[in-house]
């Protein structure tokens, strides 16, 4: 068997149609050199918050070696939605961080794909990912192509969230208004980046509210 065959495919549901994780989870999805953690092809018109994967309060997720590829939702998160539902003040929201094997991986050049996402809905954010209420993702040596929002982001980062971009290969992106859509006291990094051929009217577009400026940073050198 392929080793991509492996993983979760195919799902459907309202929210998280993948992997749905809350209620303070620590989750481990290590790949191999030889298979990557697979989550494609999740989704559908009838999920609203995350085709591929949900994460919320007070879980931590760590992956290594990923391929999301193919997900969809209708709203928000093709890819990933992260937030925190709990209005206790000692909650936190989700945090992801994407890793690549320290051997690296005999499928692809690049073992980390989060590829192929989309919003469908006429009013969306976040083809690719959705972050509120003090999320956090990192994603780490990976490519991110061929993502497409219905006019709209391929990543929305609000509510005081923050998104790290760490030595990836952004390309090929296009059918989207924006690459990263900030506001709310939100930070976003990019560190040792390549952005090249995406069709963006803008890469980022910052917005303000009540008076609470995102920290916008670009760090490191970007091709």
């Amino acid at each position: 068997m392929n080793s991509l065959e492996y993983g979760v495919f195919s799902n459907i549901a309202n929210e998280g149609a993948g992997i749905y994780i809350r209620e303070s989870r620590s989750v481990q999805m290590i790949g191999s050199t030889t298979h990557p953690v697979s989550i494609v092809n999740n989704g559908d018109n009838t999920t609203l918050k995350g085709g591929g994967l949900f994460v919320g309060d007070n879980s931590v997720v760590g992956i290594v070696n990923l391929r999301l590829e193919d997900n969809v939702s209708e709203v928000s998160g093709g890819g990933i939605y992260q937030t925190k539902v709990s209005t206790n003040i000692n909650d936190f929201a989700g945090i992801i961080q994407i890793l690549r094997h320290p051997d690296g991986c005999i499928y692809s050049e690049i073992c980390n794909s989060l590829s192929f996402n989309q919003t469908l809905g006429a009013v969306n954010d976040g083809a690719l990912a959705y972050l509120d209420n003090g999320s956090i993702l990192s994603i780490n040596q990976s490519v991110i192509k061929d993502n497409a929002a219905l006019n709209s982001n391929l990543f929305k980062v609000k509510g005081a969230s923050e998104l790290k971009f760490i030595s990836d290969l952004i390309v090929h992106n296009d059918n989207a208004i924006e690459l990263v859509n900030q506001e709310d006291n939100s930070i976003v990094q990019m560190d040792y980046c390549t952005l090249a051929d995406n069709q963006f009217d803008n890469y980022f577009n910052v917005l303000y509210d009540n008076n609470n400026a995102p920290k916008h940073s670009l760090l490191g050198e970007q091709l």
